[in-house]
């Protein structure tokens, strides 16, 4: 009975709470608070909402609703995802629309948790989704979380120099890096195409200083089309200080998303741009591509990876002329209308390694300078009550010191399984380029178009299928290996010394760590090729002493140094074509085994080896841009001078060898050599790297000056230095193979016409359409709609001389168009042929009137021009209709009459200051019915 009591009493209790609650909440309901919280969510104001949403949750903490919207508020306007994720993980347990898991899938998809993210991106779908968010588009969303699982399996934190938040508008001022190059502006308008100034478009160029013939700007403009968003274009410096037309770069680069932000670095050939398509976690995400000088192609866009990159914005990149610092922005820390200016240290081959949890991911992705990291204390009492705690993503034991008694530290497994993860790479890329290709189908609208994106879809996929094909065989090679060290065919080297201090070997090959690296095949492709070796020294020893000669008889003879100049080219030759070979061998098999020689180590020496990889790979792209930028005339001694530099860089990467394995006395004397180089390549040698002897008297870190940060740089270009694009020459007439229309492109409809006479040829009236295919590669091709009916006309050609008309018609006849005939226009109105074709020879003319009996060796001097307007010629006087004509046009000149040798009266007007107003007086007359008008020159001069 006590026990029935207590149970009536307890829910008597809890139906009346609910029903005060549910008072409470109605009341707030109708509050003023709330409506203007609804108000403002409801318009999309999230910023001005979230203090009104943070009273009113802070007021009812356990309300679904309120903890639901102030989420949204702070996921949408603002860049700290983890400040809303305890709201809409809140809100998730409650009655909520199926909306939460999208905006908690976001959530994490900012914070860098992409496997939650896609469980709950899925969720979303389970539960019904939304119809304001596509499934397309959660789709798009999980492969960008799919992305950044990838780009996030191995990570490094770089060393940052300085930061500093500026203002969007003119960020691009802050980067002092390539102002010795050029600078940042603003696209000029003769650059933007009529839908770029209807889009407001407000992107940036860097343009060269002193451009020069064979220099290029890179660009980013929507084209004709917003339909595939921003794409990446490049104008040429002519030789007569024009630019070229803008040429798009074409897939490779350009995707159905936005590219933007292009720099091209000093190589010459590297291309770093910002694209939200490719292998994107999400925002715009920076990408690198080469240029194959050869090859005429780009190379696929790769990620510069985490990071660099992030869920956020990040974009415009660049790198001084030594490849040794760089600058990009990124929004990911910032509100509003600022971002974030970054300069790092770059290391051309950092040792990345897997993360621990997401707090690290965090930190990294923070971009710390140093003095940030000192100054910056997180108060954990600060912390909501009620926050998520953040997950440990991975749980990864710490790592050991290398063994090499296993198979991850066999040579040839090493390698494999590196190539295979980067064919796999290759393999998604293209999967993902596929499916977007793929998704263009449901855009195309004719068969033209829909043969193009066919012949697309079929690269790409050979391109997959070949890739993936590689990467099968590499992990397939992998798998091998491990069972032959289960089966024991294949067993260990047992413990290796690892102390070399007093390993001088001849030639690195021989070296006692090299077997660790370098597989048996490779070790006998070293030994073949170091039988150059004196040869090479002996021919470089020669070209020196020729080189010598020849320099001194220039310099302090008067005698012909021809001779010398033949003898010293013949001496570079040989040098030449013996570096070749030997570089080809040594630097195949350097470039990939240097890093894993590094990881197996173990040692303090790796920042060391890895400044040396950086000198020699400055070293390599030195000399591809010489031998990119090679012309006829000092070809020999170019090609000898990027043969020096590929010598110096496997040296380098032999000293970087010896570092890493404590080969002092090779070191010393493979130092020596590249002391040797420099002086010959450069004329001085180079400071010589120190050999640490002391770790507690010198710092394994290398410095940066202290000078070096972030400034604001002046544009180098002004608006009175216009970019003048030089336009084609119009095409008359033309069959090609592959026709210009599509559907970025569409024929033009209802063009206006030139000034004066022109002609095309008609191919018929049409009440459908015709095909883009139904014109067999004639160009070019125009429509025109006839007013009030459905009729369009179809022309091609355009002929500023009949007789061109009529030598083009047989072909359009030819084409399938037997009733094709040839029309023209003057001034833009219909004429008959007849008439059209006298009209052809009223053409302006320049005539220099000179006074009687002035000689023609009298010396005069040209002070001014003036321009009149011809009338006729006529044997009496001016009819009246010409007259009457003539003045209803031309008010207040005069006309004058003069006779000439023939007796005839020739009547003219003017006088005019331009060519252009006397030309526009003289179409006029023309127009009218006067077609003798033509425009006189008269040049006034004074002796």
């Amino acid at each position: 009975m006590n026990i029935c009591r207590w149970f009536s009493t307890t829910a008597l209790l809890f139906s009346a709470s609910t029903c005060i609650a549910q008072e409470v909440y109605q009341v707030e309901a109708k509050s003023d608070t709330r409506k203007l919280a609804d108000s403002l969510f409801n318009n999309g104001s999230y910023q001005q909402a979230t203090p009104v949403f943070q009273e009113l949750r802070d007021r009812y903490p356990q309300d679904t609703y309120y903890n639901y919207a102030l989420g949204i508020c702070i996921l949408n306007s603002t860049h700290n995802a983890e400040a809303a994720i305890p709201y809409l993980s809140k809100a998730s347990a409650g009655e909520t629309p199926s909306k939460v898991y999208y905006y908690l899938a976001e959530a994490y998809r900012k914070t860098y948790r992409f496997d939650q993210a896609i469980d709950y991106y899925r969720r979303f779908t389970i539960n019904g989704g939304s119809k304001d968010i596509k499934t397309s588009e959660i789709e798009r969303t999980v492969n960008l979380c799919e992305n950044g699982n990838s780009l996030l399996k191995y990570i490094y934190s770089p060393q940052i120099i300085d930061k500093k938040r500026v203002s969007i508008k003119d960020f691009y001022t802050y980067y002092s890096l390539g102002s010795v190059a050029g600078s940042f502006i603003n696209k000029p308008d003769d650059l933007k195409t009529p839908v770029d100034q209807k889009q407001n478009d407000n992107s940036i160029i860097f343009y060269p200083k002193n451009s020069k013939s064979g220099d290029y700007i890179y660009y980013s403009s929507f084209g004709k089309s917003t339909i595939y968003g921003r794409d990446i274009y490049r104008i040429k410096r002519l030789e007569d200080g024009y630019w070229s037309k803008p040429e798009n770069l074409g897939e490779v680069i350009n995707t159905p998303e936005d590219e933007d932000y292009p720099y091209m670095s000093s190589d010459g050939v590297t291309l770093y741009f910002a694209s939200k398509g490719h292998y994107s976690m999400g925002g715009y995400d920076i990408y690198r591509s080469v240029f194959d000088v050869n090859a005429k192609k780009w190379s696929t866009p790769e990620n510069i990876g985490f990071p660099f990159t992030s869920p956020y914005d990040d974009y415009l990149y660049l790198t001084d002329e030594n490849d040794s610092l760089a600058c990009f922005s990124t929004n990911r820390s910032c509100e509003g209308d600022s971002v974030d200016v970054v300069m790092y240290k770059v290391e051309n081959n950092p040792i990345r390694r897997s993360f621990t949890s997401v707090e690290e991911v965090h930190g990294i992705a923070m971009l710390k300078t140093k003095k940030d990291k000192v100054v910056k204390n997180i108060n954990i009492e600060n912390e909501p009550q009620d926050r998520e705690k953040l997950p440990i993503l991975v749980n990864k034991p710490k790592s050991k010191t290398a063994s090499f008694n296993a198979v991850e530290n066999d040579p040839e497994y090493i390698r494999v399984i590196t190539n295979g993860f980067s064919k796999q790479k290759e393999t998604d890329s293209l999967r993902i380029r596929l499916e977007k290709l793929r998704g263009r189908f449901d855009y195309i609208t004719t068969a033209e178009e829909r043969k193009s994106l066919e012949s697309k879809v079929v690269k790409v996929e050979n391109a997959l299928l070949s890739a993936q094909g590689e990467a099968d065989k590499m992990f397939a090679r992998a798998s091998e290996i491990e069972q032959e060290y289960l089966t024991g065919k294949r067993k260990p080297e047992g413990k290796i010394n690892t102390s070399f201090t007093t390993d001088n070997p001849d030639y690195l090959y021989q070296a006692q760590f090299a077997p660790t690296v370098f597989r048996s095949d490779e070790i006998n492709k070293l030994a073949q090729i170091e039988k150059l070796q004196n040869q090479i020294n002996a021919a470089r020893e020669e070209v020196v002493t020729a080189k010598a000669k020849y320099d001194g008889c220039v310099s302090y003879s008067s005698k012909d140094c021809k001779a010398l100049n033949v003898e010293m080219s013949k001496k570079m030759n040989t040098y030449n074509g013996l570096i070749v070979k030997w570089v080809e061998v040594k630097y195949k098999i350097y470039s990939d085994c240097v890093l894993v020689a590094i990881v197996k180590s173990g040692n303090n020496n790796s920042e060391e080896a890895k400044a040396e990889i950086d000198r020699a790979n400055s070293h390599f792209r030195a000399a591809l841009a010489i031998k990119n930028n090679l012309s006829d005339e000092g070809r020999t001694e170019s090609l000898y001078e990027s043969s020096l530099l590929n010598e110096l860089g496997i040296i380098r990467l032999e000293i970087a060898f010896a570092r890493t394995w404590g080969m002092n006395l090779f070191e010393q004397q493979a130092t020596s050599k590249a002391i040797r180089l420099e002086k010959i390549a450069f004329g001085n040698p180079l400071v010589p790297v120190i050999n640490k002897t002391n770790k507690e008297e010198i710092d394994v870190k290398v410095e940066v000056k202290q000078d070096i940060g972030i400034t604001k740089v002046e544009p180098t270009k002004t608006d009175s230095e216009p970019i003048l694009i030089k336009k084609d020459e119009p095409i008359t007439f033309q069959v090609v193979d592959q026709t210009p229309y599509d559907a970025q492109n569409p024929i033009p409809v209802n063009e206006s016409y030139p000034t004066g006479v022109i002609y095309k040829i008609q191919l018929g009236a049409y009440s459908k359409p015709l095909e883009i295919v139904s014109f067999k590669g004639m160009i070019p091709v125009s429509i025109e709609k006839v007013n009030g009916t459905k009729v369009s006309k179809y022309f091609v050609g355009k002929f500023f001389k009949l007789t061109d008309a009529e030598k083009s018609l047989p072909i359009v006849r030819s084409k399938g168009f037997k009733d094709a005939f040839i029309v023209a226009w003057l001034n833009g109105k219909l004429l008959p042929l007849t008439r059209a074709q006298t009209m052809e020879s009223n053409q302006t003319e320049e005539v220099r009137l000179k006074p009687k009996n002035q000689n023609n060796s009298d010396s005069t001097s040209i002070i001014g021009k003036i321009y009149i307007v011809q009338i006729g010629k006529y044997s009496n006087k001016l009819p009246d209709d010409i007259y009457q004509t003539v003045k209803a046009m031309t008010s207040g000149k005069d006309i004058v009459r003069k006779s000439n040798e023939q007796g005839q009266m020739v009547y003219s007007i003017g006088n005019y200051a331009t060519l252009e107003e006397a030309t526009r007086i003289k179409d006029n007359l023309i127009a009218s019915g006067i077609s003798s008008a033509i425009v006189i020159c008269i040049e006034i001069e004074k002796k």
